[in-house]
């Protein structure tokens, strides 16, 4: 029995002495929605956060999917400790785009963990943006066609 509490105190001490504070890449909650016509541009804003109280950290930023080519944003994004971050995302849809749909790509936010060891873990956030591009192109009212008879026909 006293070696059974000998063993369980040692893996206690030896438990928290090997133990780290793990941090987290945060996002704002909510729809990242675009409502854009042909030849418009609209900017979103996504709200990131580095939980680390001491550490400034670098994120990669990368979109794909359908609709990521109409999509404008920063390579890396640098996050103060506990600051809250707006990534900039500018929708860009082309005056020759001719079609109403909506379309879903996809953004990730992506923290490289730290090398050197076993293993390296990744910390990603991800948020599915919304692009409603809306082709409301008017009408364009054809003139009547005059009739043409044999009575008019100079000679």
């Amino acid at each position: 029995m006293a070696n059974f509490i000998i063993f369980i105190i040692f893996v206690v001490v030896l438990g928290f002495g090997f133990s780290v504070q793990a941090f987290a890449l945060q996002q704002v909650a909510g729809k990242l929605e675009a409502n854009v016509s042909p030849g418009e541009s609209q900017t979103l804003e996504w709200g990131l956060i580095s939980d680390n109280p001491s550490q400034t950290i670098t994120v990669e930023i990368i979109v794909e999917g359908p609709g990521s080519e109409y999509l404008s944003f920063p390579d890396k994004a640098v996050l103060q400790p506990g600051q809250l971050q707006f990534i900039e995302v500018v929708v860009s849809i082309p005056n020759d785009y001719d079609q109403s749909i909506t379309l879903n790509p996809i953004i990730y936010a992506i923290e490289k963990g730290e090398t050197g060891g076993a293993t390296v873990i990744n910390t990603q956030m991800k948020k599915i943006l919304t692009l409603n591009i809306i082709n409301e192109k008017p009408e364009i009212e054809v003139a009547p066609t005059p009739e043409v008879t044999g009575q008019n026909v100079a000679t």
